[in-house]
Order: C-alpha cells, then structure tokens, then sequence
C-alpha cells in the first residue's frame, strides 16, 4: 500500500511539472508570436472521462 501510494504521488508530481510546462510553452508562444501579454492568458484544463460526454439521447455513448 505505501508503495502504490509513493508511486502515485510522483505520477501525480510528474503531471503537475508536466501541466506547468505547458502553462509557460503556450504564454512564451502567444508572447512571441502574436505579441499577447502573459499575464492577458488564462488557461484551464478540464479533465473528462468517457462517463462525462452524451452525444444523444441522454446516453453516455463511449460506456454503453
């Protein structure tokens, strides 16, 4: 159980570092190329799973 839960924190770690990354690449990419102030960018990612998307009929398609 500890094992699994240290191996889960760094994989946790590992995306967090990860998502920063991504967070300074897009700011110095809008920076350089289209002259957008960083502190003007907002990001937010949303995390889904196949539960949270219905195409129709009130079916949750990709779990059915």
């Amino acid at each position: 159980h500890t094992a699994y839960r240290r191996q889960r924190q760094m994989c946790i770690r590992d995306r967090n570092k990860a998502k920063q990354a991504f967070y300074k690449k897009v700011v110095e990419y809008l920076h350089e190329r289209v002259g957008i102030k960083p502190e003007n960018v907002f990001i937010t990612i949303t995390e889904n799973h196949d539960v949270d998307f219905s195409f129709k009929d009130g079916v949750a398609q990709f779990v059915v």
